[in-house]
């Protein structure tokens, strides 16, 4: 197949464009100008997103089978893709996240409704406010422009999970890593944190689910959940994660209102589970994870421990709040 990729470049994309690659399929990426893993025979145009209208006539020299957009984030990404690709290529796959449902608005506060219930699948409903960062982000208006273009060009959209692996922008595991090369025995996690559940994916079996629906032969629109199919507690995924670093630590669970507040997760609406159901992808195109969990885990946290980022985010959760930790357990313990 020829396949064009939007992006390619970042976090997912080079391990999508490896895959294809080694598929035998014919690529070409838009991007600034960077060909990941050196491959001399991938075709790059180089441009930005903003300007993407401007390279329709290279595009329509490679002729694409199939667009791969990794980086439509707006309405107005949405709505340019469809006018220029139509008539250009036979289908569109589009990322999308597993944040344009109900259940993230309520997990996040934006939305004042009690808990729905889960796993999610692809007909959940979906938040009904929009912008849940700011800005003119949002995937719910770059799915309602795709799937309602099925004439012009039919989509395929993937809802990804938390994306965790080498390279990981957000460093998802290493508030964890942390704490073991800081030799710390006892970590302290506000129950209901310690309980909460969302769903999550290894960055190499994300990338496969991609380039999976990228050369599936199903036609008209599709929407999938990517995701592993257990969902763990976070106590549950901290201990997976001790095992694999091989750190002895007791997780230490208490209320939110036993908690100090340097200590308590104040962010989150954990009573609300985050978990997606991912049977479709897997019965209707045949995927599954092509890296274990434990080998994924192991290639996720040495790349932690090597890689580690200036400071964590200061909406994760928990911080590295030790000095807070001491004093909590020092007076539990009278």
């Amino acid at each position: 197949m020829r396949i064009l990729i939007i992006g390619g470049t970042g976090f997912i994309g080079p391990y999508v464009v490896k895959e294809l690659h080694e598929e035998g399929h014919t690529l070409a990426m838009f991007n600034r100008g960077h060909a990941p893993l050196e491959l001399s025979d991938v075709t790059v145009i180089q441009g930005d997103i903003e300007s993407l209208a401007d390279y329709k006539s290279e595009f329509q020299r490679f002729a694409p089978d199939v667009v791969v957009h990794m980086i439509a984030y707006t309405e107005r990404d949405a709505h340019t893709a469809v006018s220029l690709f139509a008539g250009i290529a036979k289908r569109i796959v589009v990322l999308s996240s597993m944040d344009v449902y109900r259940a993230y608005g309520i997990v996040i506060g934006l939305e004042d409704a009690p808990p729905l219930p889960i796993p999610l699948d692809e007909q959940s409903p979906l938040r009904e406010r929009l912008y849940p960062y700011g800005g003119d982000y949002e995937k719910i208006l770059v799915e309602r422009v795709m799937l309602n273009q099925a004439a012009l060009l039919p989509a395929t959209v993937l809802r990804l999970p938390m994306v965790y692996g080498p390279g990981d922008p957000s460093h998802r595991l290493y508030k964890y890593v942390k704490r073991k090369l800081d030799n710390r025995s006892v970590l302290v996690l506000d129950e209901g944190f310690a309980h909460w559940r969302a769903s999550r994916g290894y960055v190499e079996n994300v990338a496969h689910a991609i380039a999976v629906a990228a050369v599936s032969p199903v036609t008209g629109n599709r929407v999938y959940n990517v995701g592993e199919e257990d969902a763990h507690t976070e106590k549950e995924w901290a201990h997976a994660i001790a095992r694999t670093l091989m750190w002895e630590v007791e997780v230490y669970t208490a209320a939110k209102s036993e908690l100090p507040s340097e200590l308590a997760n104040r962010l989150l609406r954990t009573e609300q589970d985050w978990i997606t159901n991912t049977s479709l992808i897997r019965k209707e195109l045949g995927y599954k994870e092509i890296v274990a969990p434990e080998a994924a885990l192991l290639a996720t946290v040495q790349w932690e421990a090597a890689n580690p980022p200036a400071a964590l985010h200061p909406k994760d959760y928990p911080l590295l709040n030790y000095e807070d930790e001491d004093s909590f357990l020092s007076n539990c313990l009278k």
